[in-house]
């Protein structure tokens, strides 16, 4: 999650063992750890500040545009839920506002229309004026209250770059969940000096080694 490819990361392996490794072992590890702490991780329930900014970013998969839809929580940095997929529409994002479980105090996303059509879906209210008081739309060259999760956003295509595009749809998806594990329970946020997780009431006393400590966690040690 610091940035190295997989073949930097045999590369570096390589060094310190006799027969090194390949860098398929290195995915096929970031696989089965992917699936082990998503679902550990996603158990909890954090205190959130409930006002949830959302957005996607476009990926490539293959030489095909494919996006990642994610939502943040403003209080407590967390990131609240993510989706992967290769359409940009309101099926994607149902299933993003699907997946944070409950319903914000207010959201706020851009002018994209697939947002309030998802909205409308999952948390509309019996009338649409209703949900002006929750559902607020930006207009990103006017209005930069989005930035929050546009920064994060950042910070994802930092640790991608290096892959130059993602070979397969599956390990995508992996690499991506690992990384809200690394962003939510790792990761100290400058701007609250604390993991989200932690912001969010999530103490799981992790000590120096976080991620050997967070896969014992996860499996009851």
């Amino acid at each position: 999650m610091n940035g190295l490819s997989l073949r930097k990361i045999r590369n570096h392996i390589k060094q310190f063992t006799n027969n090194g490794i390949s860098h398929q072992s290195i995915l096929n590890w970031i696989i089965k750890y992917s699936q082990i702490l998503t679902n550990y991780t996603r158990s909890f329930e954090p205190k959130l500040s409930g006002i949830y900014h959302a957005d996607e970013i476009f990926l490539n998969c293959k030489g095909e545009q494919n996006y990642l839809f994610d939502m943040v929580d403003k209080g407590t940095r967390f990131l609240v839920s993510s989706y992967y997929s290769t359409k940009r529409d309101s099926k994607s994002a149902k299933i993003l506002f699907i997946r944070a479980k409950h319903k914000p105090l207010t959201l706020f996303t851009d002018s994209l229309p697939a947002y309030r059509k998802a909205f409308r879906k999952v948390w509309g209210a019996n009338k649409r004026s209703q949900d002006k008081e929750v559902y607020i739309k930006l207009k990103a060259d006017k209005d930069k209250r989005n930035n929050i999760i546009e920064r994060i956003q950042g910070t994802i295509r930092e640790r991608i770059k290096v892959i130059r595009g993602f070979k397969e749809k599956d390990s995508a998806e992996h690499i991506l969940n690992l990384f809200l594990v690394w962003y939510n329970f790792i990761r100290v946020h400058q701007g609250i000096n604390m993991t989200p997780a932690q912001k969010a009431g999530i103490n799981l006393n992790l000590n120096q080694n976080k991620w050997l400590d967070l896969i014992y966690s996860s499996q009851g040690g």
